[in-house]
């Protein structure tokens, strides 16, 4: 009986030393960066960078393209070719979902004003310079953030509309509705700064006037 009990000791010390090694090794190897928490993992989550993309919006009701001026100038009657209708659509960095539409050339945001009017501001750090991106059949409409009932309008003349709608069959009207293309050749346009923003220069020597 003692030489049995004897012979199973051993067994016993062998088990605690595997155990023993195993919680060292485990203790000695760091949990999966994708086990802890990791704030470059987050930002890729809740966004990190704001993605851009240009694109041009043509307006269901004037046929044009939309354009932002200099001089605060806003409205739908830009031409295909026109370097102010370069539109870059910023994405929120915090992930809400929402973008931020800033004029290519004149380095802008469009905003809503107070009263709902759409407005150029050089800050667009407020939420009346974001928009929710609103999809349906191959039209979007631009809702704004700061007040859910203000949408991105223009009349059939390219006019600027007020942002808030007066019904429910108003805010189905083709004015507040926007075709959206995405443009990916280089910007061929170069803003000339010696003439205090009054032109804009063509790679083929051409100056457009604004």
């Amino acid at each position: 009986k003692k030489f049995a009990s004897f012979q199973a000791s051993p067994r016993r010390l062998l088990s605690l030393l595997l155990m023993q090694t195993f919680v060292a090794l485990a203790v000695s190897f760091p949990e999966p960066s994708s086990a802890r928490e990791n704030p470059r993992n987050t930002e890729n989550i809740t966004g990190g960078q704001s993605l851009i993309k240009t694109y041009q919006l043509v307006s269901v009701c004037s046929d044009r393209r939309v354009q932002m001026k200099f001089k605060r100038q806003i409205d739908a009657r830009g031409e295909p070719k026109s370097p102010f209708s370069q539109l870059n659509f910023v994405s929120d960095s915090a992930g809400s979902g929402s973008i931020r539409i800033v004029g290519k050339i004149v380095n802008q945001y469009l905003c809503f004003s107070r009263n709902g009017r759409l407005i150029n501001r050089t800050n667009g750090g407020s939420l009346q310079c974001m928009f929710n991106e609103l999809s349906k059949e191959n039209h979007i409409k631009l809702q704004s953030v700061a007040n859910p009932d203000w949408y991105v309008g223009f009349n059939r003349r390219g006019r600027k509309v007020k942002g808030y709608t007066k019904s429910e069959k108003w805010k189905k009207k083709k004015c507040f509705r926007f075709f959206k293309t995405e443009l990916s050749f280089n910007d061929p346009y170069v803003v000339d700064k010696s003439q205090n923003k009054k032109f804009v220069n063509l790679e083929d020597g051409t100056r457009l006037k604004t």
